[in-house]
């Protein structure tokens, strides 16, 4: 297990706590995200808890001409895609793909990014107007 200096913070942190980092990133930080997801993807892989807090941004580099460093973690629900399974009881506020207990899919990664994205950038939004 690698342990991660200080400045790496979950997505979810950064997106609630710096909401300016994390617009001023977003399409640098999605386009990773899906990279992530692709690798696995090619080599018959999947993650199985593709959510905000299983994904560490470099808040040092943040403002580093938009480049952005990610580092995915908590692999306990990975493996080969259709072999991986789900565990049996799940956070039901969450809208997972695929079913309790059931295989982790081939889409399921990408399935479960975009049940959260959309919402996290409109959220980040909101938090940005300035009335």
């Amino acid at each position: 297990m690698e342990r991660l200096p200080q400045e790496w913070v979950t997505l979810y942190s950064l997106a609630e706590n710096n909401p300016s980092d994390f617009e001023q990133c977003s399409q640098g930080i999605l386009n990773k995200l899906k990279y992530a997801i692709t690798v696995l993807k090619r080599q018959g892989y999947v993650h199985g808890d593709f959510r905000s807090n299983n994904i560490m941004i470099n808040a040092n580099m943040l403002g580093d001409e938009g480049k952005v460093d990610i580092k995915i973690v908590d692999f306990d629900w990975s493996g080969k895609a259709q072999e991986a399974h789900y565990p049996g009881s799940r956070n039901p506020s969450i809208p997972w793909p695929g079913i309790p207990g059931g295989p982790v899919e081939q889409g399921d990664d990408e399935a479960l990014l975009w049940s959260w994205w959309q919402e996290t950038v409109k959220d980040v939004r909101k938090k940005l107007m300035v009335y």
